[in-house]
């Protein structure tokens, strides 16, 4: 399709929240009055311009550009409005793409529906001339504002101007909210000459939503457990940068994060309770009680403690209400059905949201959901740790619950980057789980190879494929696998773009069963704590 952008139905939803008329701005480019009602909304490059140049006009507020950004929608993919997100006058956003970028009249721009997922893919001219700067010294805004701009987009500084020398350029918004990204750039030139051709491919689709069991929390398909960012796996990462990595979670519409007042003790649920304080209404938090953090790994499940670390994990997660409380480990000192009807209570007070449990076994679960309906269990599954298929998992089929797998990627190992030679940090308790000795490692590698070539055959990454196997067993199943690394969420997020056919799953499950798996998951002190 020649010059021709898509615009977003809720553009019209998103200018009435913000107090700009749409008929108005319609009348005032020119543009048909029914427009908006339209179920796919075509426009050509120039009615683009106008559409955007009237929305500035009418608003009267030079920074409606940084407002409208804040729409995950289709809009946000066209180079006007993403452009307009560090531009604070939206004029000179439209000024600039018109001089540098040629887009009033590019070779091509295509729109392509793939199912779930929304492409749209620029071809236009290159400058004839080297491009002036748009940054001032220190990446901040041209336009005056201080704001700092990111490197990608329009923050060219004078060593980085489109010149004959072809650098990369890339009109995308890094919190753009997509689930299996991907951008690619082809640039050819013809010989002799400063003009030459740029293609942009974005692809980008919604993020998925499932829902646990027969309950109503409907949570993202793919969660984001926190534990990591503050212990276990070594030193706990620097506070901002993992504020940074659950928002840019939240952006790429993870929905769904895990914490524990055990992590850290307590600093995990701090970090997350500040991270997630600006989402508060888009997002679900669970966090755990269970353990005797004076006497760890110890376990006190007494109603009274219970509501102390209720009360108290309230406070760290600065929230009204937890939206899931699970029991850590099951407290064999305490009956089932006093805990339970302990969480009941906090249940009726507004204090709790939904009851689940961990690492708990089939009976166990029977007799709590009896006393207060459990909304989901919590427990270690991937392709190197089935046992929850046994028992566990026609359990919550038949009762309805939802079922939350964490370690997804077995502690990292199915993701293909830790091998015999890889060492732990000292405080990274891999160093005591049998299944990470290096000659556990060594034997289980045949695990990683099996995902590694239905990867190269699927175009993703063992991590990925181990994940949408995770995806592919049940509706109602939500793992949570955990990371440090912006990098590392996207690649995870990536995994629901992933399809798996049955002859996929059937070559994987076959493969896996001829595949022992060497050395426990936990060592036995801790093993004894799960199950019951």
């Amino acid at each position: 399709m020649t010059n021709c952008f898509r615009v977003s139905g809720t553009l019209a939803r998103r200018l009435e929240e913000l107090g700009v008329p749409p008929v108005a701005v319609l009348r005032q480019a020119g543009l048909p009055p029914g427009l908006f009602e339209q179920n796919k909304i075509l426009v050509t490059t120039d009615e683009m311009f106008a559409l955007y140049d009237a929305i500035h006009e009418i608003s009267g507020d030079p920074g409606i550009g940084l407002k409208l950004g804040s729409e995950e929608r289709l809009e946000r993919y066209n180079p006007i409005a993403i452009a307009a997100l560090y531009t604070r006058c939206f004029r000179d956003a439209l000024d600039r793409i018109a001089r540098y970028k040629r887009l009033t009249c590019p070779e091509e721009i295509r729109t392509v529906e793939r199912g779930k997922e929304s492409a749209v893919e620029f071809v236009w001219l290159l400058a004839e001339k080297p491009e002036p700067p748009t940054s001032q010294p220190g990446g901040r805004s041209a336009a005056g504002n201080g704001k700092a701009l990111p490197a990608a987009v329009l923050a060219r500084t004078e060593r980085d101007r489109l010149s004959p020398r072809i650098r990369r350029s890339e009109f995308l918004h890094p919190g753009i909210s997509q689930v299996g990204r991907s951008v690619s750039r082809r640039v050819a030139l013809d010989a002799g000459k400063e003009r030459g051709w740029f293609l942009l491919t974005v692809v980008g689709g919604k993020m998925q939503k499932r829902k646990l069991g027969s309950s109503n929390l409907e949570v993202s398909a793919m969660g984001l457990g926190c534990m990591g960012m503050s212990y276990g796996y070594g030193p706990a990462g620097d506070k901002q940068e993992m504020i940074s990595l659950i928002r840019s979670a939240v952006e790429h519409g993870v929905t769904f994060f895990d914490t524990a007042e055990a992590y850290g003790p307590f600093t995990n649920e701090e970090l997350v309770g500040e991270a997630l304080a600006p989402f508060r209404s888009k997002v679900v938090i669970a966090t755990k009680f269970g353990f005797d953090l004076d006497a760890f790994p110890g376990v006190n499940s007494r109603p009274d403690h219970i509501k102390q670390v209720a009360e108290a994990s309230l406070k760290r997660l600065k929230v009204d209400a937890i939206d899931l409380f699970y029991q850590h480990r099951v407290d064999p000192n305490v009956p089932l059905e006093d805990v339970a009807g302990a969480v009941k209570e906090l249940i009726q007070e507004g204090k709790v949201k939904h009851f689940g449990l961990s690492e708990a076994g089939a009976q166990t679960i029977r007799r709590a959901h009896a006393i207060q309906p459990v909304t989901a269990v919590q427990s270690e599954y991937s392709l190197w740790w089935r046992k929850p298929e046994e028992a566990v998992l026609p359990t919550l089929e038949e009762l309805g619950i939802g079922f939350v797998p964490f370690s997804p990627l077995g502690k990292g190992f199915l993701t293909g980057k830790i091998n015999e030679h890889t060492k732990f940090d000292s405080t990274d308790f891999r160093n005591v789980v049998p299944r990470f000795t290096p000659e556990a490692r060594k034997a289980n590698q045949a695990l990683v190879d099996l995902l590694g070539s239905v990867a190269d055959r699927k175009k993703g990454t063992p991590a990925q494929i181990a994940l949408a196997w995770l995806l592919a067993q049940k509706p109602w199943i939500v793992p949570i696998p955990g990371t440090t690394k912006i990098s590392r969420l996207e690649e995870n997020i990536g995994a629901i773009a992933i399809e798996l056919t049955s002859e996929d799953l059937g070559e994987i499950d076959s493969a896996a069963s001829k595949i022992p798996v060497e050395g426990a998951r936990y060592p036995e002190n801790l093993e004894q704590l799960t199950g019951r």
